[in-house]
């Protein structure tokens, strides 16, 4: 008897090529919805991106979290150019400079817990320019706008957000360009509250370098909070360690001291505070090189008293007198505080140094 041989499909009959072809098929499209959010992160999509920043900015903490469960590269900066006719590069702000600069303290949580970058630099600014047909370009850098996340906190007074950045592992005393710093920014801005965090966290331990570190304006961040009248900063600062006879490099305005700068804008509580604190009362302005350009402002060579004078600063000039201000001292063009208070009409101002013993 003769057996028969039971014949099985070809892999080329029809009915196994469409069932390999299904399997192929599911295969990919499961494939695709794993590794496609992976090549989006990593290669990144223009318009995705702008929607993660537009939402960290407005602190939409539910469309930030539906993006980041996409996949979407968090780190990812607002593409600008370093000048004209440069590359376009990644150096616009980041999702998270924007959530800090906006202190939306759930949106900064999220993305740090992300393990967003903290130390990120990127401009807050740019130039926007047009090419010869009229065609939007790719904006250009301000490299005076450059900041991290913990500047732009620092500058807007987010304490809170700060303190979520220092924990993460960002330094307090990290800056960019022309000197500018957490530390300056807060300072710049009267944000005391921030200026006592920073020096907290290791600022105060390097106090010699950070506290006297030349800003934006060529001056020491005390002078800046004395110029301003930050009372309760400049407490802070000399605290940790400024100079109170510190002052900007030569060549910057005039080579004035902190005092001097309270003196010349008439912020007495500054200028107790700084006498207290053993500034000097009677020295004296450096002539810079800058300055002998410009023969029309005021005299160079003046002490504090001989500012407060110009000005009418009464309270100021009592202060520095009881601290032991000369009335004889001259400027380079040998005038007295007296004689200044003359020249400016400071009527109140001249009765006052007379009364104390000021001889025309």
């Amino acid at each position: 008897m003769e057996h028969q041989v039971r014949s099985t499909p070809s892999c080329l009959s029809p009915a196994c090529t469409g069932k390999l072809r299904a399997g192929l098929t599911h295969l990919l499209s499961t494939l695709m919805l794993i590794i496609f959010p992976v090549i989006l992160a990593s290669c990144g999509n223009p318009k995705v991106e702008l929607n993660l920043r537009k939402a960290a900015a407005t602190g939409d903490v539910t469309t930030v979290q539906g993006l980041i469960n996409s996949g979407v590269n968090i780190n990812a900066q607002e593409r600008l150019r370093n000048f004209r006719w440069g590359p376009v590069v990644q150096q616009g702000p980041s999702a998270l400079m924007l959530a800090a600069e906006s202190g939306h303290i759930e949106v900064v949580k999220l993305l740090l817990g992300k393990r967003s970058d903290v130390d990120a630099v990127g401009s807050m600014a740019k130039v926007e320019e047009m090419n010869w047909l009229g065609e939007p370009l790719p904006p250009i850098i301000d490299p005076y706008q450059r900041r991290t996340a913990l500047m732009l906190a620092a500058e807007k007074g987010h304490i809170e957000v700060a303190r979520l950045l220092l924990d993460a592992g960002t330094t307090a005393d990290k800056g960019v360009e022309w000197s500018q710093s957490p530390l300056t920014l807060a300072v710049s801005n009267g944000r005391a509250e921030i200026v006592r965090l920073l020096l907290s966290h290791k600022v105060a331990a390097n106090v010699g370098t950070v506290i006297n570190v030349k800003g934006r304006h060529m001056a020491t961040v005390l002078e800046v909070a004395a110029m301003k009248g930050h009372t309760e900063i400049v407490k802070a600062l000399v605290d940790n360690g400024a100079n109170v006879n510190g002052r900007g490099e030569i060549g910057s305005e005039e080579g004035k001291t902190a005092l001097i700068y309270a003196a010349e804008n008439g912020h007495s509580e500054v200028v107790q505070v700084l006498v207290s604190k053993g500034a000097d009362v009677n020295v004296k302005s450096f002539l810079t090189l800058d300055r002998l350009f410009r023969l029309h402002e005021p005299c160079p060579r003046q002490t504090a008293l001989m500012f407060a004078a110009a000005n009418g600063h009464i309270d100021a000039a009592r202060l520095l007198i009881l601290a032991g201000a000369s009335l004889d001292q001259k400027n380079l063009c040998e005038q007295t505080a007296l004689d200044l208070a003359v020249e400016s009409k400071q009527e109140k101002m001249v009765e006052f140094l007379k009364s104390a013993g000021a001889l025309k």
